[in-house]
């Protein structure tokens, strides 16, 4: 992706014509709030730190505190996540794990007994998967205590 970078190398998403246009694949997937947070220095540019630490390598550091880009981030997915799950659903392909949880059976109908109550009512990940599975899955023993 083209991010540009000002002065002091810190990342935009738009140029205001002073700024300088950078390719790379660090910020791929990223809302536009996370970018902003960042510093971006090319490598073969040096950038030096108020306390007179020199940067002479590429380097892609945070600028903003993390946790709330972190939180931008993350919104951001969240966001993502439903318009998908919304155009699946408008498309007739939204699956029974897709579905918000409010909307998902909490059980695998018919295999309840497989799995413990807790990994059954979560409805995710591999232990969906294994409610499912007709391939016989051993646990340690200490995993049910």
């Amino acid at each position: 992706m083209t991010i540009y970078i000002d002065n002091d190398y810190k990342c935009h998403v738009t140029d205001d014509g002073t700024m300088t246009e950078v390719e790379t694949t660090a910020f791929d997937g990223m809302c536009t709030e996370y970018i902003e947070g960042y510093r971006y220095v090319p490598a073969g540019q040096t950038w030096t730190r108020s306390d007179g630490v020199e940067f002479t390598v590429k380097m892609i550091s945070p600028w903003r505190d993390w946790a709330e880009l972190d939180a931008a981030q993350r919104e951001y997915e969240r966001q993502q996540l439903a318009d998908m799950q919304a155009a699946l659903a408008e498309a007739g392909w939204m699956s029974r794990t897709t579905r918000p949880a409010e909307e998902r059976q909490t059980k695998p109908a018919g295999r309840s007994s497989i799995l413990p109550e807790a990994m059954t009512a979560a409805n995710s990940g591999i232990y969906s998967a294994l409610a499912y599975s007709s391939v016989p899955v051993m646990f340690p023993a200490r995993l049910w205590r």
